[in-house]
C-alpha cells in the first residue's frame, strides 16, 4: 500500500515538473505553442540601401523556420552611388547633368572687305573737269585740262572701332568730248603748267568734256598701321561745254 502510494507521488511529481517546463519554454519563445497554429520568429534584415523587419512563418510540427523570399527595400532619398533599383523610385537621382550654357557668339571681325563696303557707301565728290580757256579754245590749239582733287580723310565707327580713311584721287580719264579720252595719274594744273593737255582737231563745233577720277584709299584701325583696302570707287563729274573756233589773219594797216 505504501509502495501503491509512492509511484503515485513520483509520477505526479514528473508530469508537474514536465508541464511546468514546457510552460517557461512556450513563454520564452524557445518551443512552439501547442495551439495548432503556425508562430512567427521576428529578425531584421540590414542591407545597404536601408533596413526592414520580417517575420519568418515556423511550421508547428517540425519547429524549423519556413523560407521567405526576402525583396529589397530602397528608401527614396537614399544617397544611390549608382544608377539601378534606385531610377524607378527617384528618377531625378539618375537624370543627366545639365549642359553648360552656351557660349555668346564671336564677335564679327573687322576684316578688310568690311572697310571696303563701307568705302563704297562713302559719298565722295563729282568734280567738274576744268580748260584753259575755259569757254572757248582754238583748233590745234593746246587746250589745258585739269581739276582740283585732292586727298582727304573720313573716320566712321565700324563694330564698334574707329576706322580712319585717307581717300586719295588715283587716276584721272579725260573725256574731251570729241570721241577721245586720255588717261593720266595726275589732276592736271592751271596756265603755265601745261601736265594734261588736249587739241581738238576739228572747229566750228561744241563739245562736252568730263572727268572720270579713280579714288582709293587705305585705312587704320585706332591708332593702328595703315593698310590698304582692297578696292576702288569711281565717280564721273558733270560735263562742261567748249566751243572750238578756228583763228583767221587779219590784215591791217599799221605798221
Amino acid at each position: 500500500m505504501r509502495l501503491s502510494r509512492s509511484f503515485a507521488m513520483l509520477a505526479l511529481m514528473t508530469i508537474t515538473c514536465l508541464f511546468a517546463e514546457s510552460i517557461a519554454y512556450a513563454d520564452h519563445g524557445r518551443k512552439p505553442h501547442i495551439s495548432g497554429e503556425a508562430t512567427h520568429d521576428a529578425f531584421t534584415l540590414f542591407g545597404e540601401q536601408g533596413s526592414s523587419t520580417f517575420e519568418a512563418p515556423k511550421s508547428e510540427a517540425s519547429g524549423l523556420v519556413q523560407p521567405v523570399h526576402l525583396a529589397p527595400v530602397f528608401q527614396p532619398n537614399a544617397d544611390v552611388g549608382a544608377c539601378g533599383a534606385a531610377l524607378a523610385l527617384n528618377p531625378a537621382a539618375c537624370a543627366p547633368p545639365p549642359p553648360p550654357p552656351a557660349a555668346p557668339p564671336a564677335a564679327p571681325a573687322l576684316t578688310a572687305g568690311r572697310v571696303l563696303q563701307a568705302f563704297q557707301r562713302i559719298p565722295l565728290p563729282h568734280l567738274r573737269s576744268v580748260t584753259q580757256p575755259d569757254e572757248k579754245t582754238l583748233v590745234n590749239f593746246d587746250t589745258i585740262f585739269y581739276v582740283d582733287a585732292d586727298q582727304f580723310q573720313r573716320t566712321l565707327t565700324l563694330l564698334g572701332r574707329h576706322v580712319t580713311l585717307a581717300i586719295t584721287p588715283s587716276t584721272f580719264t579725260w573725256h574731251h568730248g570729241d570721241g577721245t579720252s586720255a588717261v593720266t595719274s595726275a589732276p592736271g594744273a592751271p596756265y603755265p603748267s601745261k601736265d594734261v593737255v588736249h587739241r581738238y582737231q576739228k572747229a566750228h563745233r561744241t563739245v562736252a568734256h568730263s572727268v572720270t577720277i579713280v579714288w582709293t584709299a587705305r585705312y587704320r584701325v585706332g591708332k593702328g598701321p595703315w593698310r590698304d583696302v582692297p578696292g576702288s570707287v569711281s565717280t564721273t563729274g558733270p560735263a562742261t561745254d567748249l566751243r572750238i573756233a578756228e583763228a583767221a589773219p587779219v590784215l591791217t594797216g599799221q605798221r
